[in-house]
C-alpha cells in the first residue's frame, strides 16, 4: 500500500510539472487517442498572455488549443467548430479558469455561427460560377456568393446559412496561401 507523504509527492510533482500524475490510465489513453470536440472559440487572458480555448458543448471543461491551426482559430471567436486532433496530457495554467487541458488542434471545420448551421471551404470560380471546396474535395455550387469574398479565390472562408441563398454571415478563416 502507498504511503499517504508518497501519494502527496505524486500530486505536487504533476501540479510542478503541468501533468497529471503517471497513474492517471485515463489521461494518458487520452492523450495517445485521436479526438474530435465541437464548441466555441475563445480567447482568454490578458494582453500579452492571451490563449485560444475551446468551450465545449454540453458544459464539458474548456479546452486550450495548441498547434499550427490556433493562428486562424483566434479569428473566429464565438463561432461553433469542430476541432480534430489529440489531449496532449498537459494542463495550462494561463487559460482560464484555472488549470486548463491541452489539445492539439490538427484540424478544424467552422459548423455554425450564432446558431446557423455554416459551410467553410476554400472559394472557387469555373465559368463565372462560386464554389465552396470542402476540406474532402467536395465542390458545392453558391448561388449569392458574397461580394466581399469574390476576389478571394483560394482563400479558406465560411457562410452561414443555405447555399442557394443569401448568406446570414460570411466570414474570412485564411487568405490564400
Amino acid at each position: 500500500m502507498m504511503s499517504a507523504k508518497f501519494l502527496l509527492f505524486v500530486a505536487l510533482a504533476a501540479c510542478h510539472s503541468g501533468r497529471r500524475s503517471d497513474l492517471d490510465h485515463a489521461t494518458v489513453m487520452q492523450a495517445v487517442s485521436p479526438d474530435s470536440v465541437r464548441g466555441r472559440i475563445a480567447v482568454v487572458g490578458s494582453e500579452p498572455m492571451t490563449e485560444v480555448v475551446l468551450r465545449p458543448r454540453g458544459g464539458r471543461e474548456p479546452l486550450a488549443l495548441e498547434g499550427k491551426q490556433v493562428a486562424m482559430l483566434r479569428g473566429l471567436a464565438g463561432i461553433d467548430v469542430l476541432v480534430r486532433g489529440r489531449r496532449t496530457g498537459t494542463y495550462s495554467r494561463t487559460a482560464t479558469p484555472g488549470v486548463t487541458a491541452v489539445f492539439q488542434v490538427e484540424s478544424f471545420v467552422v459548423r455554425s455561427v450564432s446558431g446557423i448551421p455554416a459551410t467553410d471551404g476554400v472559394v472557387a470560380v469555373a465559368g463565372g460560377q462560386f464554389y465552396l471546396v470542402l476540406q474532402n474535395g467536395t465542390r458545392l455550387p453558391v448561388a449569392h456568393f458574397p461580394s466581399v469574398l469574390q476576389q478571394k479565390i483560394g482563400a479558406r472562408v465560411f457562410i452561414a446559412g443555405p447555399l442557394d441563398r443569401e448568406a446570414a454571415t460570411y466570414g474570412l478563416i485564411a487568405e490564400h496561401p
